[in-house]
């Protein structure tokens, strides 16, 4: 079974360093599987970024995503209601730009796009990317999550699809993947930086907690 690590507290995050090949310029696939135990109970439930122009998370109702915001796509992108969303339960999120065309997955299927070529992952002087939390907006993420992947340079999924269920691999232009599988190290990097993960606030780490 799939381990997990919980996240339930203003205190507990991830963070862990940016390096230049994780900005992406062109196409990129983020995606995780995560169980949210509660949603809007703060300003933002913040999933993966940190930075005041590039995240994706859960904000002011939406699924909701910011990328290069300063230059050239102005503003919060929301993609669907949050309310989509069922709380308790395993979901599998993508956020995955084809092209110019930014399209956010719920369990494989498509719900919202934007167009947006800036790059992603690039806020000026923010050098640490974080899970769980956000420098710029108030509020933490309340949830499990696991099987956690970037990649840059490949649009992994450009129509719906099925969720894996298996252990994410670390495919051609995997910059960041957190699979927790390994119990000795809960916040291993599996991706070929193999970037160092500091966890704040004791998480727990949940053994065989996962979505399958």
């Amino acid at each position: 079974p799939l381990n997990s690590i919980s996240l339930t507290t203003s205190a507990q995050y991830l963070t862990f360093p940016r390096s230049a090949s994780m900005i992406a310029t062109g196409d990129f696939t983020f995606e995780t599987w995560i169980k949210f135990n509660t949603i809007g109970a703060v300003v933002m439930d913040p999933i993966f970024g940190g930075g005041q122009g590039d995240y994706f998370s859960i904000y002011s109702g939406g699924i909701t995503a910011r990328i290069d915001v300063n230059n050239p796509c102005g503003a919060d992108r929301t993609f669907a209601a949050s309310s989509i969303i069922s709380l308790g339960n395993w979901h599998h999120m993508a956020m995955v730009r084809s092209g110019t065309t930014v399209t956010a997955y719920l369990d494989g299927n498509a719900v919202g796009t934007t167009d947006c070529s800036g790059a992603f992952l690039n806020s000026a002087g923010v050098a640490t990317i974080m899970i769980g939390k956000n420098y710029w907006r108030s509020g933490n993420l309340n949830a499990a999550i696991t099987n956690m992947r970037l990649v840059v340079g490949s649009a992994l999924y450009t129509g719906n699809f099925t969720p894996p269920s298996t252990i994410l691999t670390s495919v051609p232009g995997t910059q960041f993947l957190l699979t927790a599988d390994d119990p000795t190290r809960p916040y291993k990097d599996s991706s070929p930086n193999n970037v160092t993960i500091t966890a704040f606030g004791s998480p727990l780490f949940n053994i065989g907690g996962g979505p399958f």
